[in-house]
């Protein structure tokens, strides 16, 4: 919920500087990083919701990467 409130436009490239910040995590974060959050976050609380973003390619690539780990 804060990732949507704090938005402004955060579709850039993956290149943007990092100009976000989240009260509940430490760091600044690119308006992607976000986007990429929300993502993982709505796929653990339910696989079947469309988020309207398709990063679904990137996220069982990241399923598998923390499955070698």
């Amino acid at each position: 919920m804060e990732i949507y409130q704090n938005r402004s436009s955060p579709t850039d490239s993956a290149e943007e500087p990092q100009k976000y910040t989240l009260t509940s995590l430490p760091g600044r974060f690119s308006g992607m990083q976000l986007v990429s959050l929300m993502y993982t976050g709505f796929k653990q609380i339910d696989p079947s919701l469309d988020s309207g973003i398709d990063l679904s390619r990137e996220y069982e690539h990241a399923l598998n990467l923390s499955k070698t780990q």
